[in-house]
């Protein structure tokens, strides 16, 4: 299964990368700051969440949404599903 992981780098986006990739998915980071993506062998999406386009998601089986906000802007969460669900139910993907 090919799944794309928004929030890669965070701490549960990293827990959820190595669980992914131990059952074998095909994994690809979304992250805003491709730098902080440490393991070479992770394929990487260079894209901050609220710039993703539907093109973006084209090809993925399953989205993970492991987006954190910073303190004090809870509401991004929101924001950042909201957006989400908008690109993946016009692709038929599961969001997660």
């Amino acid at each position: 299964m090919k799944i794309g992981i928004i929030g890669a780098t965070g701490k549960a986006g990293q827990e959820i990368v190595k669980e992914a990739q131990s059952r074998g998915h095909e994994v690809t980071a979304i992250v805003r700051d491709a730098q902080k993506v440490t393991d070479s062998s992770l394929a990487v999406l260079e894209k901050d969440v609220f710039h993703l386009q539907a093109e973006d998601i084209k090809g993925f089986d399953v989205i993970v949404n492991a987006f954190g906000a910073p303190a004090g802007k809870e509401h991004l969460h929101v924001e950042a599903g909201k957006k989400a669900d908008r690109y993946f139910k016009k692709r038929h993907l599961r969001l997660v």
